[in-house]
């Protein structure tokens, strides 16, 4: 199943979305903020450490829940469509 990154419904990509929910970055001076969104799907992901079990075999997702960050959330969302998981995290990096 493909997980797009950004919304079919209005186009907004993971940064839009944190920001509308809230987050307001404040940067510290000479540093950019990063962030990172993993998402997963499927029945058999039941439990948050099912999701991170099968984040960390991911280099990609692996490596953005080991970095630096200053602040994340995680979310479960049971619908018809199934259940979804979604991790975004954000904080900031030397330019």
């Amino acid at each position: 199943m493909e997980l797009p990154h950004r919304s079919r419904v209005d186009n907004r990509v993971p940064s839009q979305r944190m920001v509308d929910a809230g987050y307001r970055p404040v940067p510290p001076s000479r540093v950019q903020w990063v962030f990172g969104e993993s998402l997963a799907a499927g029945t058999d992901l039941s439990s948050p450490a099912e999701v991170i079990a099968v984040w960390k075999g991911s280099a990609g997702h692996c490596a953005a829940l080991f970095e630096n960050i200053g602040n994340g959330a995680v979310a479960r969302v049971d619908g018809a469509a199934g259940t979804f998981w979604v991790l975004d995290i954000a904080g900031w990096e030397n330019e």
